[in-house]
């Protein structure tokens, strides 16, 4: 049985796209099966991916999302492999956004969609499945904790900004679960973009272990670097593009301390359905 994590925060530029991308391919270097979901509809962590993706994008988040669709895809036939080793890709595309005066009309049934539609097949075919959302607390990321176990909040250490965002996405988290989802738990904040050498980096920090259990937030935190904007410039992962950079490390650590606090157990065998999927796109 797998389980389902969003990446959140109300701010943009906290890390959110680059913690995904990159989390999740260190898990893969670990030996983890994952799924990357994008449904942010600016696609940054398609944009990622997309290059190495096998053979052409066709169906998309937009699809499986459609709630005026009658009849959605199969989830399968919107997922696609990576060159990763057992790293796998839902993308999406900027159309998606137009569903969303359609999530507002269609209620509670448009904000289970990915609920119904992903989760269950996440569950059964990968050890985790990542999503990341948009840059805000609307009805495309309450459709993502709804589908959820865990939230992960980035938190960029160089700007107050983002530490208000994480305060915002922590009371949405304790709204979420008591409207939705019951079984959604905060899982940890994630301290990102550090630079140890100035001043605002470490009050920041330091307000935020005041703040917070050390349960709450990981120990690893993620360094500013600009390997990170080279390898989001090329499309790839800081693992793709160096990966003896610090980012790669950090990384690595962070995808040990989630495989230790929240580890998933052993996944069915494939059905002949999935398997031959795979084999074709492959």
């Amino acid at each position: 049985m797998g389980i389902v994590i969003s990446v959140i925060n109300n701010k943009g530029g906290c890390g959110k796209t680059t913690t995904t991308v990159n989390l999740a391919v260190a898990l893969s270097r670990l030996k983890a099966k994952v799924l990357v979901v994008d449904l942010d509809s600016q696609s940054n962590t398609t944009d990622c991916f997309k290059d190495s993706i096998t053979g052409q994008i066709g169906k998309t988040m937009y699809d499986l999302l459609d709630p005026q669709g009658q009849e959605p895809p199969n989830v399968e036939d919107c997922i696609y492999n990576t060159e990763y080793h057992q790293l796998y890709l839902l993308p999406n595309i900027s159309d998606t956004a137009m569903h969303g005066p359609a999530f507002i009309r269609s209620g509670e049934h448009a904000l289970n969609l990915l609920k119904d539609r992903l989760r269950p097949h996440a569950l059964n075919n990968y050890d985790y499945t990542i999503i990341d959302c948009p840059p805000n607390l609307e009805v495309f990321v309450i459709s993502a904790l709804n589908a959820s176990d865990f939230v992960i909040v980035p938190c960029e250490s160089g700007s107050k900004f983002s530490v208000q965002g994480l305060v915002k996405a922590k009371k949405f988290i304790d709204d979420i679960k008591l409207s939705y989802n019951p079984d959604l738990r905060f899982l940890r904040l994630l301290i990102t973009k550090a630079d140890h050498r100035t001043q605002i980096c470490k009050s920041i920090i330091s307000a935020i272990h005041a703040a917070f259990p050390s349960s709450d937030v990981f120990e690893t935190i993620i360094p500013a670097n600009t390997d990170f904007q080279k390898a989001e410039a090329k499309n790839q992962s800081i693992f793709k593009f160096r990966i003896g950079a610090p980012g790669a490390a950090a990384y690595t650590d962070v995808a040990k301390e989630l495989l230790k606090a929240v580890p998933p157990a052993p996944l069915e065998k494939p059905k002949a359905k999935q398997q031959s999927l795979t084999n074709r796109r492959q």
